[in-house]
């Protein structure tokens, strides 16, 4: 049990936060998360060795992700990605305080990535590259990765 998921901190306080009350570093400069209170440090790839899904994640961060702007709040994101790891088995690998990227666990069709596009624009999200929705589709096709944010 545990998930991997980069979590890229920055000067983001919400964030920071998150690092200084959870995130524990090994000897061998590994970090991870438990669900036990500690430490602070950047953004860098995290166990989160209390969880079975990714999405869970979102449980572990509650307020300190989301719920400003156009950012959906922490508990309606959890949702979204339960719902988006079941039905199009897409894992959350990377967080920010305003974005998330995700790694699909097989090809999707073109119906699908348009029931997916149609999801994220109902989030008020926005692909997380230049060329929009189109980029985006290339993207989950080539590299069955996906990034998204908000504003």
């Amino acid at each position: 049990m545990g998930k991997i998921i980069n979590v890229r901190a920055g000067n983001d306080l919400d964030m920071f936060q998150l690092f200084k009350s959870f995130v524990h570093q090994t000897e061998k400069n590994e970090f991870f998360v438990d669900g036990s209170p500690v430490i602070e440090n950047p953004g860098v790839a995290v166990d989160f060795r209390n969880i079975e899904h990714a999405y869970e994640i979102f449980h572990i961060l509650g307020n300190h992700w989301g719920g400003w702007n156009e950012v959906p709040r922490f508990d309606e994101m959890y949702h979204v990605a339960k719902h988006w790891e079941e039905d199009f088995q897409a894992e959350i690998i990377d967080i920010g305080h305003d974005s998330i990227g995700l790694k699909l666990g097989s090809n999707l069709t073109d119906r699908e990535i348009d029931v997916l596009f149609s999801e994220i624009k109902g989030l008020n999200a926005e692909p997380a590259c230049r060329g929009g929705f189109e980029e985006l589709r290339s993207m989950i096709k080539e590299k069955l990765e996906f990034s998204i944010w908000w504003d």
